[in-house]
């Protein structure tokens, strides 16, 4: 019974149904709203993040805010998810729901915020650092900032951008002595 009642809330977090969701739930109080899908163990949470469904998703944080933290089988958050993918809104969403997810590492080291630049997503990278300033400073790979791997993917709108960022000048101005952005844009070009 547990497994039908599963499955269905499988098919409507698919279809992102956000009435569907309410009589489901009605049916069902005493169920959680984290079972785990696919063979990646994804919530709910995870596959709206994934399908773009907005509203979907604030219904289900609504109902439980934890599920936003929740990861799956590689350490990914459904922030995680929707910073790869090109909804702004989304990943607003999420971010209402807890900024300090932002700061979350997945089994490889990498950030919501790194993902978007891996995916050339700078709207996503200016939202994320707007809600959460700190994760500029993060380092990767060879102590690298984000700004870094901007560079080395040719995202160049997010440098002309770096000024409004909160922090972003700051945080260049700490590497001078090391490899930044700007000499790495200059021996790029």
């Amino acid at each position: 019974m547990v497994t039908a009642l599963t499955d269905e809330l499988y098919g409507i977090s698919l279809r992102g149904d956000v009435s569907e969701l309410t009589k489901w739930r009605e049916k069902n109080p005493n169920l959680p709203l984290n079972p785990k899908f696919t063979a990646h163990l994804r919530t709910p949470l995870h596959i709206a993040a994934m399908c773009g469904h907005v509203k979907f998703a604030e219904e289900l944080c609504r109902l439980d805010r934890k599920l936003a933290k929740e990861k799956d089988t590689h350490d990914y958050t459904p922030l995680h998810l929707a910073s790869e993918r090109p909804s702004v809104c989304m990943v607003k969403k999420l971010l209402d729901v807890d900024t300090g997810v932002c700061m979350d590492k997945d089994e490889d080291g990498r950030t919501p915020i790194y993902l978007a630049a891996m995916e050339d997503r700078y709207k996503i990278i200016e939202a994320l650092i707007k809600m959460k300033p700190e994760a500029i400073h993060i380092r990767y790979a060879q102590n690298e900032t984000i700004l870094h791997l901007c560079v080395e993917h040719d995202m160049y709108k997010v440098f002309s951008r770096e000024q409004e960022l909160p922090n972003g000048h700051e945080c260049l101005e700490q590497q001078k002595h090391q490899s930044t952005p700007y000499v790495n844009t200059k021996t790029k070009r």
